[in-house]
């Protein structure tokens, strides 16, 4: 299971993976966008399989509680962390976002006068 969430302050101790003997952590990362590769036990008559996972992409936020999601149903051999996916700033993209808004706004202002809407994207 995959596991992604904030971490917050408390006073109550709270743990991240269930008490069980045959739980365990295998690593945490504090990477904005992860990525794992899995590569499974090979079954009989067939290829080797390994996946590449984006964490974004495969969970999103959860509570600190949450069960988390599955990675695969296969036998796994092993797990690599790969390096992470480029962050994006986020800031920059509202920014363009409210630009454009801004600029769709005044054109449909003045193409109002003449009984026109136009969107230009």
């Amino acid at each position: 299971y995959i596991k992604r969430f904030l971490i917050g302050i408390s006073d109550n101790n709270t743990s991240i993976i269930p008490q069980d003997k045959d739980n365990f952590l295998e690593f945490v990362t504090s990477e904005w966008r992860p990525q794992l590769k899995i590569i499974s036990i090979k079954q009989k008559g067939k290829d080797r399989k390994e996946e590449i996972i984006n964490i974004e992409k495969f969970i999103s936020v959860k509570g600190i509680k949450s069960i988390g999601n599955k990675l695969t149903s296969l036998k796994v051999k092993e797990i690599d962390i790969l390096d992470p996916l480029p962050y994006d700033d986020m800031s920059n993209i509202i920014e363009n976002t409210n630009d454009l808004k801004n600029e769709t706004e005044l054109n449909t202002i003045e193409n109002e006068k003449n009984n026109q809407i136009s969107l230009d994207l």
